[in-house]
């Protein structure tokens, strides 16, 4: 009978026992199946990413990737980040020429941002720049001989379309950072740029291969290009250039630099979500970003970010002290 007793006195721990244990258990299954947080990342980055996320110290708050095709669309879920290069990712157009601050006709302007770092909810992590390269003890090309035939070999890879529109978009300023918008204007520069003899022979042809071997002649040369074509030549040949801005025209006090931008654009964000905040001054840091910005062959965003050579630092300062950068629709990457 004693023991008959004793079973209710019992049932009463062990069931308050088991129910804490059942809401432990539903506890960790709902945090199993919370989402993570993600980087999503344009394919052709998501290596150098991954290697990013492997190499960082301090390390990030996650390490969960996914690739972004060319051909996909962004549709947020979840939480994360986006890492990406194409401006019509952030801007959310798909045409890429709308809903950026300050764009008239083919370009999106982007004021102070190498002061700000960011456009929107958009960190730019790092800058690839349009530079004047030449050889060491060359001299710097002044306006009138980039608009105009002179001594020297300009040289332009007029086969390639990224340089035909970086040349044009440089030409059709009237003033600093002040593009036409009648797209008329812009055709008409494109027909007139191979008039004359304003670049070397045959320059309509030219592609970026063709560009080294008159680059590096003993003549006195200078070529248009983005830094991350630089990086890519063999140490000996970089150790020998220079660089400088595009000569901006008489009487301007300021200027710009056309470039491409790393972004990171945060996604489901919410005033709980700690990890993403941490994130965020992670993707900050001048560190970090250096190691983002040499994995690409571009300079760090940040100012105090390390760039890798002379070149480097070169277009680094032109970055840092621009009052303006602008993108245009021709030269953005579309691949990421």
């Amino acid at each position: 009978m004693s023991k008959g007793r004793a079973t209710p006195l019992l049932r009463g721990p062990w069931l308050f026992a088991g129910a804490a244990a059942l809401l432990l258990l539903l506890a960790g299954l709902l945090l199993l199946l919370r989402p993570r947080p993600v980087w999503v990342v344009e394919e052709s980055l998501s290596a150098d990413w991954g290697r990013v996320l492997r190499e960082a110290s301090p390390a990030p708050p996650f390490t969960r990737v996914a690739a972004l095709s060319p051909e996909g669309a962004f549709s947020p879920k979840g939480r994360g980040f986006l890492i990406t290069a194409r401006r019509d990712r952030i801007s959310g157009d798909k045409t890429g020429t709308a809903d950026a601050p300050g764009e008239t006709g083919p370009v999106a302007v982007y004021p102070w941002l190498s002061q700000t770092r960011q456009w929107r909810d958009a960190l730019a992590l790092a800058a690839d720049p349009w530079m004047i390269f030449r050889k060491l003890g060359d001299p710097l090309p002044d306006r009138r001989r980039v608009e105009a035939p002179g001594s020297g070999v300009l040289i332009c890879p007029g086969g390639e379309a990224p340089a035909v529109f970086a040349w044009i978009s440089q030409l059709v300023q009237d003033s600093p950072g002040a593009f036409p918008g009648e797209i008329q204007r812009w055709q008409i520069e494109e027909e007139n740029l191979f008039q004359g003899r304003r670049f070397q022979n045959g320059a309509r042809n030219y592609t970026w291969v063709d560009v080294w071997p008159l680059l590096f002649r003993d003549n006195t040369a200078w070529v248009y290009a983005p830094l991350s074509l630089i990086r890519e030549l063999p140490p000996y040949r970089m150790g020998l250039l220079e660089a400088s801005r595009f000569p901006e025209k008489t009487g301007w006090n300021e200027y710009g630099v056309q470039a491409d931008i790393l972004w990171a654009l945060p996604f489901g964000w919410k005033p709980d979500h700690k990890d993403l905040e941490a994130a965020s001054e992670w993707l900050k840091d001048p560190a970090i970003q250096t190691l983002i910005a040499n994995r690409i062959n571009w300079v760090p965003a940040h100012p105090l970010g390390s760039p890798y050579n002379t070149v480097s630092w070169e277009a680094q300062m032109a970055w840092i002290n621009s009052s303006f950068v602008w993108q245009g629709v021709e030269n953005a990457k579309t691949d990421g």
